[in-house]
């Protein structure tokens, strides 16, 4: 299928030749995605985001946003999956640190 002439990718993502990217799908700067995966119509991945090879990821589906966490305070974070859960939004992980 390709990447559809409506999906938004930036110049900085890193697709796999094989990646199927639907329509009004936004794929950011730091976006790694495997061989064979296919991004659904409206989906997000965004920040320093890793998707294995063969995966699906569904329609309105977002990945890799700013975690919703109150501890987060802009600290640089990431999302590494072979396989997401099947779940609508999956947000980067906030660690979060006693203090000293």
């Amino acid at each position: 299928m390709g990447i559809d002439p409506r999906a938004v990718v930036s110049p900085g993502a890193e697709l796999d030749g094989t990646v199927s990217v639907g329509p009004f799908a936004i794929i950011g700067d730091r976006v790694k995605i495997g061989a064979g995966t296919v991004v659904s119509a409206h989906a997000c991945l965004e920040g320093r985001t890793e998707i294995g090879r063969e995966n699906f990821i569904g329609p309105f589906t977002v990945i890799g946003a700013a975690p919703q966490h109150t501890g987060y305070k802009g600290e640089d974070t990431s999302v590494r999956s072979r396989r997401p859960r099947p779940c609508p939004t999956c947000s980067r992980r906030v660690t979060t640190r006693p203090s000293a």
